[in-house]
């Protein structure tokens, strides 16, 4: 059963790229939280910038979810994690991320907060936003929740210059 729901995930997942209400209306489903929380901790998540001659547009869809493991009385905070922990692009490109926030509440806020690139987005649940931005500084950056910092955090890693190469990896 589990496995179906991975599978169905991923299919809408690649979808997204095209019609990205489907991903929002899947992953609204109780439980579907969950799911894409496990395939997220156990696969690694990363984004892929191959080198390019010009500088090109990337679109990210960028979920939270939460780990349901995490007992937060123990360990003092949630398991909400970002969908991506590691973005990836050449210096010059424009990224844009569409970061949805699955929460069934209004009030139950998340941010993408980028401070390199003086980005601080809060989404409130069930909403979502278009953050777009150009790569215009090589280095490795954190991204990061100004509600969850100690879980919800990844690294922007911007490429200095042509003919470098990122693969996908798992972290």
């Amino acid at each position: 059963m589990k496995v179906r729901f991975i599978i169905a995930l991923a299919v809408v997942i690649a979808t997204a790229s095209t019609l990205g209400i489907i991903s929002w209306v899947f992953l609204s489903t109780p439980g579907m939280q969950q799911v894409t929380a496990e395939m997220y901790a156990n696969q690694g998540s990363t984004s892929t910038a191959t080198s390019s001659n010009h500088p090109v547009t990337r679109t990210l869809y960028l979920f939270n979810a939460e780990l349901d493991q995490v007992n937060k009385t123990k360990v003092g905070f949630t398991g909400d994690v970002y969908s991506l922990k590691t973005i990836v692009a050449n210096k010059g490109d424009k990224v844009v991320i569409n970061f949805f926030n699955t929460e069934p509440t209004a009030d139950e806020q998340h941010s993408f907060t980028l401070p390199e690139y003086n980005i601080n987005r809060i989404v409130n649940g069930g909403d979502h936003a278009a953050i777009s931005f150009v790569a215009n500084k090589s280095g490795i950056f954190e991204y990061h929740c100004i509600f969850h910092p100690p879980e919800m955090r990844g690294q922007l890693i911007v490429l200095q210059g042509q003919g470098q190469e990122a693969n996908q990896g798992q972290q």
